[in-house]
């Protein structure tokens, strides 16, 4: 890479010198033609007569000089803008050549994001970064491919079951390989202390992190209506908003499942009995649309709109990689933070290939087309993926982040976890590298 910065420069030379060839060629052939074009001074043969006048002489009247042939100043335009392209060219190649080696120099050549669960379009900005001609590894639930442009390979990892169901910050300090992972701002108060993780872009704005059930059964308008009904909660485990939901008073202990690992098997076998933790940006649609054993509407709350405020899987890194990337991050996140907004932009191609991937994977988990064209819409429609309150995507309301700490740290406290004493928002959060000019 760098041995082509000299063959760039020289390319310049000829580019330039052509601009002033052309000039002075161009003057030259303006001095012929005039030497050339010169009016004849030979008169007209006289009429007959008795005296023959006098020829008139040439000065008095001469012919008026010819226009300038238009063909040349265009010509000598045409040249010099074609020189300034090719001039331009070659300084956007040299500019990516060394934006390139730039990420190169200050970053692994490498980049893992190890995610929370399988692919779906709640991801999809992150495998944006790749794009859809990447490399699917379905038995090992991998997708790899460049890093938009920067010289460097990404890594995406999916979760769930490819990690035993283990929480990512347990993952992540048991792999150092992991660069980013995809860590809930709950999971990060309650693991400060043990594992610490500190977040460095959102990639959404609000949870969808929702409770469901069947309205043909349950009429719900609040979490505590759920915990009055007194309806068994199936729940991933661990779940710390479950937790947070419990310590506040809102759900009861006795009324919890944690037995749940994404599979409906359990909400169909109770006929819609029971209440369950998921994503409303997919399970109401893969409910009605894809289980065809269902094939009925879900209604949900959303947890955020009930003091749940943390940020849903944001990008995470252990806090000796800042000290170690932060020219790094600087560098990187731009480049996640413009992925979300091309993949909400044009989400098709991506959602298309990620069809494929969940197929390679080979899982209990399905999407379709339907459903990742709803999740969108979903995102769109609750702000789940939008700027922040002052216009830039992917950075911190660091009040927010606050406020949960001073709400649920006491909360994990109290139920045995090892939470960072004192722990402030910017021991979990920071907006550093975040770009605030990349917006939707």
């Amino acid at each position: 890479m760098r041995g082509s910065h000299g063959v760039l420069k020289l390319l310049r030379v000829p580019a330039a010198l052509m601009v002033v060839f052309a000039l002075v060629a161009a003057a030259c052939g303006d001095d012929d033609d005039d030497v050339d074009a010169a009016p004849t001074t030979e008169a007209p043969a006289p009429e007959p007569a008795v005296e023959e006048p006098e020829p008139e002489p040439v000065s008095e009247e001469p012919e008026p000089e010819p226009e300038p042939v238009a063909e040349e100043p265009a010509a000598e335009e045409e040249m010099a803008e074609e020189a300034i392209v090719e001039e331009e060219m070659a300084e956007e190649e040299m500019a990516e050549e060394e934006e390139a080696m730039a990420f190169t120099d200050v970053c692994p050549a490498k980049i893992v994001v190890q995610t929370n669960w399988f692919p779906e379009a709640e991801h999809g900005g992150t495998y944006q970064v790749i794009g859809p001609d990447g490399i699917i590894d379905g038995e090992n639930g991998t997708y790899r491919g460049p890093l938009a442009g920067t010289g460097l390979e990404l890594e995406v990892r999916a979760g769930s079951q490819f990690i035993g169901f283990q929480p990512v910050t347990s993952v992540m300090y048991q792999d150092p390989e992991i660069f980013f992972g995809y860590v809930d701002g709950g999971e990060s108060i309650q693991q400060s202390g043990a594992n610490p993780t500190i977040a460095v872009m959102a990639n959404l704005e609000i949870s969808p992190l929702a409770m469901l059930w069947d309205p043909g059964t349950y009429s719900f308008t609040s979490i505590e209506d759920i915990r009055d009904e007194g309806v068994t909660v199936l729940h991933f485990d661990p779940s710390v908003s479950i937790e947070y939901f419990v310590e506040t008073g809102q759900l009861s202990q006795g009324q919890l499942d944690a037995s749940f690992d994404g599979s409906p098997a359990a909400f169909l076998a109770s006929n819609g009995g029971i209440v369950f933790q998921s994503f409303a940006t997919n399970a109401p649609s893969l409910y009605e649309n894809v289980i065809t054993d269902w094939g009925r509407p879900l209604d949900y709350l959303l947890t955020h709109d009930f003091g749940w405020t943390q940020y849903q899987s944001p990008l995470v890194v252990r806090p000796d990689t800042i000290t170690e990337y932060r020219d790094c991050l600087k560098m990187l996140i731009p480049v996640f933070q413009q992925g979300w907004i091309d993949y909400m932009n044009d989400p098709v191609p991506m959602n298309n290939r990620i069809l494929d991937i969940v197929e390679a994977q080979a899982t209990f988990w399905s999407l379709s087309e339907q459903l990742n064209a709803d999740a969108i819409t979903v995102m769109r429609d609750l702000d789940i993926v939008s700027n922040g309150p002052d216009g830039t995507f992917g950075n911190f309301d660091m009040d927010r982040i606050q406020t949960l700490i001073d709400q649920i740290a006491p909360v994990f406290i109290e139920a045995g976890a090892e939470v960072k004493e004192g722990l402030r928002a910017e021991d979990i959060a920071t907006n550093e590298f975040v770009d605030p000019s990349i917006g939707f």
